[in-house]
C-alpha cells in the first residue's frame, strides 16, 4: 500500500466513526426519564421525612417543656421554707381551686426565646399515690388552699406536667407530652404540739366558734384566758400544747406560760384561769385532765381529780373569761372542750400490753384516742375522741383502755367486769364495733395483728407496715379513720377499716420516722 492509500484509509475510518453513535441520544433520553421518575418518587419521601423530623423535634421540645414544668414546681416545693430553712406547708404551691382536685394548673413558658410552654398540676397525699386510681387520688388528696398551703405536712406530692411546642392554644395536642411523677418529701413526722382549744359549738344553733386566747404570743404572768373567735389562719396567741405532765402550755410563750387557777385546794367561788410560768415537772395546780365529758378538770395535791373544771363565764360571748368552777360532767357549750388533735395527747400513748392497758392514740390525729362511743358497747360506730387523762392513768375510763392478746389476736376492753372484743366489719370503710368476747378460739373477725417494729422472726419491718392494726379476716384492711365528711357531732372522726396503705391515720401508738426526698415512678401518660 502506497503512502497516499494509507492516508486515505485512515481518513475514511475517521469519517465513518459518527455512523457508530446513532443510539446515544435515545439512551440519554432514557436515563433522563428514569432520573426524573426517581426524583418524583423521592419528593414525597423527602417531604414525609421532613415532616416526621419536624414532629420528632416538636415532641422533643414538648418533652423538654414538661420536664421544665417539673423543675419549676419542684423548686417551689423545696423553697417552701421558713427563714431558718424549715419546711412550711403554708408556702407549698397549690393547683387546687377551693379544695377541688387538680383544676387550677400552674402555666409557664420555658424561656423568652422559646415558644415551648408547660402546664403543671400538683396534689399532696399522706400515702404514696403512684399506683392509685384517679378516683382514689381525688378522694384522698390533702386540701391545698393558695396562700395557705396544705392543712398538714404531706408525705408525697403527685405532679402531672404537660409540655407543648406551640406558643398558643390549649394543652393536650397531638405532639404534646404529659409526664407524671411522685415526689417524696424529706420529713420527720415527729408530732409537734400546737393547736386551737375551742369550746364545743353547734353551728346549726348559730353558736360562735370560740377558742382560748392569750391576747398575745407572750402574755404577762397573771393574764386571764379569754375566749375569742378562732383564728384562721391560726395565730400564735391561740396555739396550745397539751404536755405529758398534763400541763397546758402556750406554745409561743417565753418563758413558757401554762394555765393556772391558783393555789390548792380549789374552792368556790369561781376564779379566773390565768397564765403563769410553767413549773417543771407540772405542779398539781397546773395539771388538767380531760374527763368523760371532755371537761378540763383540776387535780388535788394527792393526785386525784378534784371536781373543778374550766367553764366559760358568759356562754357564747366573745371576750368572756375562762373560769374554774365546781361544775363538771356536763356536755355543753360552756364547759365541753374540743382541742384540735395537734394540741397533743397529754399522758396518753404508752406501749401496748402496758400496765394499765394503754389508750390507742392515732398518729395523724395525735391528740385523739380510740373511744367506745358514749361508753356504750352497743354503739354502731367507734370514734377518735380527745385522749382522756387523769393524774393516775389507771383511773382513765374503760372505754379508752384496751389490752391486746397476740396469742389470739383480740383487742379487749372491760366495762363492768365483762370482756368486749373489737370486731371488724370486713368491708372497706365499715365501722369497727365491740361485741362480747366468746369463750375459746375467737372467730377471724375478732382477730387482729398489731405490727410493732419487728416481724415474728425479729426482723425490722419497713415503716409503712409498722404500728398498724391489721384485720385478720381481711389482711388487706387496717384500722384507720373515716374521712372528715363522716364525723360524729361534726368534730370526731369515726373508726373504720380501710385498705392498708401505711398512711399516718392507720398508725397507732407509733414512733416517728424520717423519710428522705426522692422522685419516684416517673412515667409518660
Amino acid at each position: 500500500m502506497t503512502r497516499d492509500q494509507s492516508l486515505r484509509s485512515r481518513l475514511a475510518a475517521r469519517c465513518a466513526r459518527p455512523d457508530d453513535d446513532r443510539g446515544s441520544m435515545p439512551l440519554l433520553m432514557l436515563v433522563m426519564l428514569i432520573g426524573v421518575s426517581i426524583s418524583s418518587l423521592l419528593i414525597p419521601m423527602i417531604i414525609t421525612q421532613n415532616n416526621a423530623t419536624r414532629v420528632a423535634i416538636s415532641r422533643v421540645h414538648s418533652l423538654d417543656a414538661a420536664q421544665a414544668g417539673f423543675d419549676v414546681v419542684l423548686g417551689e416545693i423545696r423553697t417552701a421554707t421558713s427563714s431558718a430553712g424549715d419546711g412550711l406547708a403554708a408556702k407549698l404551691p397549690c393547683t387546687d381551686s377551693v379544695g377541688h382536685f387538680m383544676d387550677n394548673p400552674e402555666i409557664g413558658t420555658v424561656s423568652v426565646a422559646s415558644r415551648a410552654r408547660y402546664q403543671v398540676y400538683v396534689s399532696y397525699f399522706d400515702a404514696d399515690p403512684s399506683a392509685k386510681s384517679v378516683a382514689w387520688q381525688s378522694s384522698n388528696h390533702i386540701r391545698c388552699v393558695p396562700g395557705f398551703g396544705t392543712q398538714h405536712v404531706p408525705a408525697f406530692a403527685l405532679m402531672q406536667s404537660t409540655g407543648t411546642d406551640r406558643a398558643t392554644g390549649a394543652f393536650g395536642g397531638t405532639n404534646d407530652r404529659t409526664l407524671t411523677t411522685t415526689y417524696t418529701f424529706k420529713t420527720d413526722n415527729q408530732n409537734i404540739s400546737g393547736g386551737l382549744v375551742r369550746i364545743y359549738h353547734d353551728a346549726t344553733k348559730n353558736n360562735l366558734d370560740l377558742c382560748m386566747d392569750a391576747g398575745s404570743a407572750n402574755p404577762a404572768s397573771g393574764t386571764t384566758v379569754l375566749m375569742q373567735m378562732c383564728s384562721s389562719p391560726k395565730t400564735a396567741q391561740q396555739l396550745f400544747s397539751y404536755n405529758s405532765d398534763l400541763s397546758i402550755q402556750l406554745v409561743a410563750s417565753s418563758p413558757a406560760m401554762c394555765l393556772d387557777a391558783g393555789a390548792l385546794p380549789h374552792a368556790t367561788p369561781a376564779v379566773n384561769v390565768t397564765f403563769r410560768p410553767c413549773t417543771t415537772p407540772a405542779a398539781a395546780r397546773q395539771q388538767w385532765s380531760i374527763d368523760d365529758s371532755s371537761n378540763f378538770q383540776g387535780s388535788t395535791s394527792t393526785g386525784t381529780l378534784d371536781g373543778f373544771c374550766f367553764n366559760i363565764q358568759n356562754s357564747n360571748t366573745v371576750g368572756s373569761p375562762v373560769v374554774l368552777d365546781k361544775n363538771c360532767g356536763n356536755y355543753s357549750i360552756t364547759q365541753t372542750w374540743v382541742p384540735e388533735p395537734a394540741v397533743g395527747a397529754g399522758a396518753a400513748g404508752q406501749p401496748l400490753n402496758g400496765n394499765p392497758p394503754p389508750q390507742l392514740v392515732n398518729f395523724q390525729q395525735f391528740g385523739r384516742c380510740l373511744d367506745v362511743t358514749n361508753q356504750s358497747v352497743g354503739s354502731t360506730f367507734m370514734i377518735a375522741y380527745p385522749c382522756k387523762q387523769a393524774p393516775n392513768p389507771a383511773t382513765v375510763a374503760w372505754n379508752q383502755k384496751f389490752s391486746y392478746n397476740p396469742a389470739n389476736g383480740e383487742f379487749v376492753t372491760v366495762p363492768s367486769g365483762t370482756n368486749y372484743c373489737m370486731q371488724s366489719p370486713g368491708t372497706v370503710g365499715g365501722y369497727v364495733l365491740f361485741t362480747t368476747c366468746p369463750a375459746g378460739t375467737p372467730p377471724t373477725n375478732l382477730k387482729w395483728t398489731y405490727n410493732g417494729t419487728t416481724d415474728s422472726s425479729g426482723n425490722q419491718l419497713p415503716y409503712v407496715r409498722k404500728f398498724t392494726i391489721v384485720d385478720s379476716s381481711t389482711p388487706s384492711l387496717c384500722l384507720g379513720l373515716s374521712p372528715d365528711s363522716d364525723q360524729y357531732n361534726g368534730a370526731y372522726n369515726k373508726v373504720i377499716v380501710t385498705t392498708c396503705d401505711g398512711s399516718l391515720s392507720q398508725k397507732w401508738n407509733a414512733d416517728p420516722n424520717v423519710q428522705n426526698p426522692a422522685l419516684l415512678n416517673t412515667s409518660e401518660k
